[in-house]
Formats: structure tokens, sequence, C-alpha cells
């Protein structure tokens, strides 16, 4: 799952390594590991939670019924869970003394509260990861039972997912909870500020889940350029989502890393803003974009071009979707539409967040070889997220990745429906057919059966082209430390080992 971009002094494509979270631990174990983000946090409410750092966050807080090893769903603060014979109530059962960080106990109560306020919260986020749950009960302290909407095999890998962590009942009516939040997960926030978010060992977290690390601090450091100078000077011990051209530049005993995950990166693009209404303008502009040159400059040649919507990686993905640039189709797809003589658009950049400000440039380059003249438009990342929910934006280049190779979970919902919590990644696409479609395969567990409604849902995106697929999404980072200790894994998050396991295993 980890493939490395380089080794030594500089570092390149040619001589690739592998990020190894597997075997033992190494002698000396850091009580501190310190990570060089690109922004603060702007929520780790799991109902809010959706821009990559304040994911990361939630991750380190967030209790889960059950947790990912080797792509299977394993006991996390759930002993053990089990379906009935009808596949529409699934059981679990709480380990035995559970606490949350303050010392108060975790029961069923708990795990119902979180749940309901995830189901009934219309303005959940991530409200797509819980799509097939109908209803939440508590039989016993000690016992919760999920009663799903139809027969969902991937519902036991949805509750490994950070947004569906446990948290006490009385966080469901306090929205000030979040500002200090009590935790069932690995870590306790002890401080979020604008510069840092500092978290320390949760000692009530089951003992053979523990984390071998004690204190882990996000340090906020929005220029790539700083983030790798901290890194090579030793005041960082990992530099988060370098740039390519940085990620050659790392000096040991630091190594640079190139960590694929279930996701891609988009051009994003507002479907209700002119000319962007207009499917063949939308197909235009992906048929001009040269995904190749973006893998070469942004990801070192090392990452993997994408066609459909679904990833390489994951179950679904349309291997048989063009990827190769086109201009002599771009420009008949332009005749007839507002852009057949030239047009005017702007892309929304975040400032800090590497490789998408070089995926813009280029982008931008490219278009202007139909006629499209694309102006930048660089903002922090608040400015961002309020454009995004307001639709005050024409086109952006942003991601949508999941922890588990489970399309229905994640992806389908909250990417190609406007119910799944961020309104079809922003474009505002609406399509009751798909929404059927993302519905079958949720209730659908046959192979042949699942393969047959990918391949619809693959035709239909192809048709409409809400957004624009660009490249799988894979994170460049770096870092001074074993990645036995710790590692950003495919789940699009850092993870630090335990005294059995590597992060992500």
């Amino acid at each position: 799952m980890l493939s490395g971009c380089g080794a030594g002094d500089q570092q390149g494509a040619s001589n690739a390594g592998t990020a190894e979270t597997t075997g033992a631990l190494p002698t000396e174990i850091p009580d501190t590991v310190r990570i060089g983000v690109g922004a603060s946090t702007v929520s780790i409410d799991p109902n809010r939670a959706t821009q990559e750092v304040d994911v990361m966050a939630l991750a380190m807080l967030s209790g889960t019924l059950l947790i990912q090893s080797g792509g299977k769903a394993v006991p996390g603060l759930a002993s053990g869970c089990e379906f009935d014979k009808s596949q529409l109530n699934y059981t679990c059962t709480l380990r035995d003394g559970l606490k949350f960080s303050d010392g108060s106990p975790l029961t069923s109560a708990d795990v119902v509260a979180s749940f309901e306020r995830a189901l009934h919260d219309p303005s959940n986020a991530n409200a797509g990861i819980i799509d097939s749950l109908q209803s939440v009960a508590a039989p016993g302290p000690a016992k919760a039972v999920f009663t799903l909407r139809q027969p969902t095999a991937s519902f036991p890998l949805a509750l490994t997912e950070a947004p569906v962590g446990i948290f006490p009942a009385a966080a469901a009516t306090n929205p000030r909870f979040w500002n200090n939040p009590v935790s069932a997960g690995p870590y306790v926030m002890v401080s979020n500020s604008p510069n840092e978010v500092v978290f320390a060992k949760n000692g009530n977290y089951p003992t053979e889940l523990q984390p071998v690390v004690s204190n882990v601090e996000f340090k906020v450091i929005v220029d790539t350029n700083t983030r790798l100078a901290q890194l090579n000077t030793g005041q960082i011990d990992i530099a988060n989502q370098l740039s390519a051209s940085l990620a050659k530049q790392v000096k040991p005993p630091a190594k640079a890393y190139a960590t694929p995950q279930y996701g891609g990166v988009y051009l994003y693009l507002n479907d209700l803003s002119k000319p962007l209404d207009d499917p063949k303008v939308r197909q235009a502009i992906s048929a001009a974009i040269d995904r190749k040159q973006i893998n070469d400059i942004a990801y070192l040649g090392q990452n993997k071009v994408l066609g459909s919507f679904l990833p390489s990686s994951m179950e679904g993905h349309d291997s048989g979707a063009p990827t190769g640039r086109d201009l002599e189709k771009a420009k008949a797809l332009l005749v007839g539409t507002a852009c057949q003589s030239g047009c005017n658009l702007s892309i929304m950049v975040r400032s800090g967040f590497a490789p998408y400000d070089a995926i813009a440039t280029i982008i931008q380059q490219n278009l202007a070889d139909v006629g499209i003249k694309v102006s930048t438009q660089l903002v922090d990342q608040a400015t961002a997220d309020t454009n995004e929910q307001n639709g005050n934006f024409q086109m952006e280049v942003g991601n949508l990745f999941d922890l588990v190779n489970a399309p229905e979970l994640v992806m389908l919902p909250i990417g190609l429906t406007r119910e799944g919590g961020i309104n079809a990644l922003y474009s505002s696409y609406a399509s009751p057919e798909m929404n059927t479609l993302v519905s079958q395969l949720s209730a659908a567990a046959d192979p042949a059966a699942r393969a047959e409604v990918l391949a619809k849902v693959n035709a239909l995106f192809a048709r409409d082209l809400p957004f624009v697929p660009l490249v799988d999404q894979a994170n460049i980072w770096a870092s001074s430390l074993s990645p036995r200790v710790v590692a950003f894994t495919p789940a699009g998050v850092y993870q630090v080992g335990t005294a059995k396991t590597g992060p992500g295993q």
C-alpha cells in the first residue's frame, strides 16, 4: 500500500523506496512526535470534519467500535460484532470496563447518542458513511444494535471510520463540547490553537491498542518550503504534503514517501456557475487537461492518472476511461457552447496545500490551449471552506478519499449524491438515477451484481461528468522517524503504531 519516492541526499523517482510499517519497533521511541501540517483545524466535530487536517486530528481522538487491520474490521472499543440471520441487525458488544479520557464510563448509551446525532443532523458532512443505517438501540449497557434499511456487507468497515467514533452522550446536545472534547480514542486533545494542536496519550484507551508514542503535536506551517527546512534541521519529525520538487531536497536521516489512498484528486466544478452548467464544457475541460504532466510534475511520476471517478486502488475503478490529453476532442466539444470563441473561468487555490497549487497552474496552462482563460484566486483555508459551502467558486483542485475499499461508504454517496453531506463535491450534481445506483450497490453483496452496478455508475458519471478526475490521491510526506513508529496511511491520516502492529496494519 505504501510506495516511496526516494532515498538519499537528493531523492528522486529513479530510486524509490518503501515506507515499511511492519516488523520490530526501533530501540528508541520518541516521547513526542512533531508533525508539520499546512493549516490549522477548522472543526473536529465528526459531523463537520471534511478537510484533511480536521480528519487527521479527529482520527487521534476518535474511538471506534471496530478498527481496520489488513483490510478487515476487527475489535476496537467493541470486543465483537455480528449480524443476525436477516443481515439487517448488527449487534456490537462493548469491551469490559471502557472509560472515556476523563474517567467516566463508556456505555451503549453513549454509542446510541453518538449515532443518533450523526443520523439526525441535517448538516452532517459525513452522513454518507452510515447511509444504510436506520436506527440504533441499546438493549443493555454493553450492547448496541444497529438496524439497517437493507443488507450492507460493508457496514462493519463503516464502523472503523473516524467520523463515527464514540463520544459522551452529552456531546450530542452541547456544541461547545468540540472545543475541548473528551476522548475515547488513542489520544486526548490538550490544546488547539491556530499555531498547533497538541495531543497526549489517553490512558483509558484499551491496553492492547495503546500507541507507543506519548505525545503528538501538529505544528501549523503553511509554507511548504518552511516545513521542509524545519524537517531538515530537526525542528519537526514529519513534514506533511510536500511538493515533488521539495521531496527531492529531503536530507538524511529523513526520507520522503508517496502514500496512495483510497481516493482521487479532482478538479471540482461548480455546475451551477455558467458556463460550467453545460456538460460539454465540462467534458472539454477534461479532454484538454494533461494528466501525465500533472503526475510528472506534482508526483514525481510515481502516481497514477485517473479518468474515472473511482481510483485505481478501489473496487469499481474504470480502467477503460480515457486519461490522455485530446485537444481536438476538447475543441470539438466546445463548438456551440459559451466557450466556442473563448471564455473566462477562475480557479480557487488553497494556500499551503501542495501539490494542488502546482496542479492548478498546470490546468491554467492546459486550458489556455483551447481558449479558456483561467485566473487564480489564492485563499486561506477558512475562506475556501466558506466559498465551497456557499457555491462561491467556479473551479478548485481537491480530493475525496476513504479509509477502506468500499465505494458505497464514502466515495459514491459523498462524491455523487447531494444527500451525502458536501453537495456532490460542491458541484450541486443531482441525479435520481445515480442515487438509485448508489442504493443498489449498498444492498449488493454478490461480486457479479456489484460489478454490474458499478459499471452503470461509471457510464453515468462519464456522461454527466459533474467534475473532472485527475490522478489517484497520494500524499508526499517525509519523516526522520521509522514508519513502524508513525506513518501516513491509506486512510488519509497519521497513525502511531502499537507494541504489536505498525500504522495501518
